[in-house]
């Protein structure tokens, strides 16, 4: 079902590499244009420090010209003889964005990130339930809320992308790159307490509707759909499809599925089922690993293999 044994040098994403005395405003730069939710850090040496994501930088709201050694999160890096699983094994226990594979000297060569897996550790034919991995979005946001609420709810939930509706319909949704560049594409007043104010305030107060947003795929709750098309976001709606439910995207995938897998760390086998609809296959998924479960309480569960 998930390709695991891969070399992580053959599939790494490539990436820009950041010293720690770069500033905010160039790494937001980068990530903008570049669509990226995560990059390496080093030090003056040239030697990997760790990973700095859009999340420690929208939380902390910093000025843009600050150091970005204020806000790097130390990761164990891969090495040569890391696989796809290993990786997956360093997201699901830090709960990072990224992490980067380097070379003997200690030099980041690329990075492996939830986009990075979706791309690789699954085939093209593989389809997915939104309801099964999905964030769910209790209450969207709103074309007359503002940018800010947008802000908080993606730093508190780590996500790339939020349905936006109005009184009658979805609009669309805002990503993380747009509030990336509201925050750091403008021209900043520096506050007493070093943060950014001034303009900023105004554009964070500002609503929602007031700026693009992104068309994303609509697709029902129960409804399924081809992985590769969740790579750029999908807002999950209701039955009826008139109201949003929830946002899938690689993140919300790794998070609620791949995430589920390891943490479950049972040694369940399970080939021949790529034919099967994505009901009975996860049918005999979860039936599987409820039998798993039972034996493993009772003993040490060795392998539980199913063809």
């Amino acid at each position: 079902m998930m390709e695991k044994s891969l070399p992580v040098s053959g599939v790494l994403t490539p990436t820009s590499v950041f010293s720690v005395s770069d500033t905010l405003s160039k790494v937001v730069s980068y990530m903008v244009e570049n669509r990226q939710i995560a990059v390496p850090v080093v030090s003056s040496s040239g030697k990997y420090v760790g990973v700095l994501s859009f999340v420690e930088i929208i939380s902390s709201r910093l000025h843009p010209h600050t150091k970005v050694k204020s806000l790097v999160v130390k990761v164990p890096p891969l090495i040569s003889d890391y696989t796809l699983g290993d990786a997956i094994k360093i997201l699901s226990k830090t709960g990072v964005l990224g992490v980067v594979y380097i070379d003997k000297n200690h030099a980041p060569i690329g990075i492996i990130n939830p986009y990075t897996i979706l791309d690789h550790a699954f085939s093209n034919e593989y389809k997915v339930v939104p309801r099964e991995v999905m964030l769910k979005i209790p209450t969207p946001l709103f074309t007359d809320d503002p940018v800010d609420k947008a802000r908080k709810f993606m730093s508190k939930r780590i996500v790339e992308y939020l349905p936006v509706v109005s009184k009658k319909k979805v609009e669309g949704a805002i990503s993380i790159w747009d509030v990336l560049a509201l925050m750091y594409t403008i021209l900043y007043k520096r506050s007493k307490k070093g943060e950014i104010g001034g303009e900023l305030e105004s554009l964070l107060s500002s609503p929602i509707g007031k700026y693009p947003l992104r068309k994303l795929p609509l697709e029902k709750v129960d409804s399924q759909i081809p992985l590769k098309e969740i790579r750029e976001g999908a807002i999950v709606v209701s039955g009826d499809g008139s109201w949003p439910v929830g946002i899938i995207t690689p993140i919300t995938f790794f998070k609620k599925f791949i995430a589920t897998l390891e943490e479950e760390q049972l040694p369940v086998t399970i080939e021949g089922s790529d034919k099967l609809t994505i009901f009975e296959r996860s049918l005999i998924i979860k039936k599987a690993i409820e039998i798993a479960k039972r034996v493993k309480k009772r003993g040490r569960l060795l392998e539980l293999s199913l063809v």
